[in-house]
């Protein structure tokens, strides 16, 4: 398979074959994140986003980048986004447990 040297290159084929696939652009953002390309992971989840506001672990994921930002509101807009579509979702719940003390600690 000459498109999987790695999984970045998997995903960015996956977009570019399926460019209508929100699981392909949310976990091309999951790769571009890992690869330290934060912006343009988030332009990923909100391409995802965009195709299926509802794409499971797309608002999560946005959150942390807006988390490590520090952009605090929109991070928690989007976990709570996220718990709205995904409810019980773990990794949401503790993202927003960690915001919720970054603002406590802010105070």
């Amino acid at each position: 398979m000459p498109y999987y040297k790695n999984r970045l290159s998997f995903w960015q084929y996956a977009t570019n074959t399926s460019p209508s696939s929100p699981l392909a652009h949310r976990n091309l953002g999951v790769m571009l994140y890992f690869a330290g390309n934060i912006k343009e992971a988030e332009a990923s989840y909100l391409k995802s986003l965009d195709l299926n506001p509802s794409e499971p672990m797309a608002h999560n994921n946005l959150g942390v980048i807006y988390m490590e930002r520090g952009d605090l509101d929109k991070a928690k807009e989007e976990f709570l986004l996220e718990l709205e579509i995904n409810p019980g979702y773990k990794q949401a719940i503790d993202n927003l447990y960690t915001l919720q003390d970054l603002l406590k600690q802010l105070r």
